[in-house]
């Protein structure tokens, strides 16, 4: 078994497996639990090496799907995520309060049953998360999967490469200053309404739960930000 000692070790290894050939273009890859058990890496590990790889354009993940190699191509939402990694958290939350209200309302009406699964799994992850980085990782993927449940390609491109902006250290540090217990409390009540207008097939509570989330999260970094 192979051991990797950090994150960037992980990376530097999957990316010599990726160019050497190991996995072709288009191969699905491991799972982060198998991953993380041939490496004997923690699985936090795995996830931040995946993160990189996917913000380089050489490995695609898609929520229910998998984790696909793309070989170094750039995929149609890299050039996006390089626009967002310089981009102000005033304009990626009014991006996100542009497109994810409405597409909430979508996925009300086209969610699967295999889609409110993952979008509850999402969600019980969430609101027993420890610590900053647990969470951000389960809301990430809460959004993600409500986004993947609208059935658009196309949205589904624009709002993954948005969500890569969760591992920029900009934006860690002010959800730092911002993500109090008070308002993680307040979040997981906001999802948990959410959630529930999912599974009840009620698009306006859906949308407007989402823009309430958004908003309060848009508002308050803000004010971070004023300080």
């Amino acid at each position: 078994m192979a051991q990797a000692k950090s994150a960037d070790e992980l990376f530097d290894t999957l990316v010599r497996r990726i160019k050497g050939g190991d996995w072709a273009v288009g191969a699905r890859m491991p799972t982060e639990r198998e991953l993380a058990s041939h490496y004997a890496a923690a699985r936090n590990t795995v996830r931040r090496a995946l993160r990189r790889l996917e913000e380089q354009g050489l490995i695609d993940r898609s929520v229910g799907r998998g984790t696909f190699v793309l070989a170094g191509r750039e995929s149609t939402g890299m050039a996006f995520r390089r626009r967002i990694a310089s981009a102000s958290p005033a304009d990626i939350m009014e991006v996100r309060l542009i497109i994810e209200p409405q597409v909430a309302a979508l996925a009300a009406h086209r969610a699967s049953d295999a889609d409110l699964t993952r979008i509850e799994a999402a969600l019980r992850e969430s609101l027993v998360a420890k610590g900053l980085a647990e969470f951000e990782h389960w809301d990430g993927d809460l959004h993600l999967a409500i986004i993947c449940a609208a059935r658009n390609e196309l949205l589904i491109d624009q709002c993954r490469a948005i969500n890569s902006v969760r591992n920029q250290p900009a934006w860690n540090k002010l959800k730092q200053r911002t993500l109090t217990p008070e308002r993680r409390n307040q979040y997981d009540k906001q999802h948990t309404r959410l959630v529930s207008a999912l599974r009840e097939r009620d698009a306006v509570a859906a949308q407007g739960t989402m823009r309430e989330h958004l908003l309060m999260i848009s508002e308050q970094m803000s004010q971070a930000l004023q300080e």
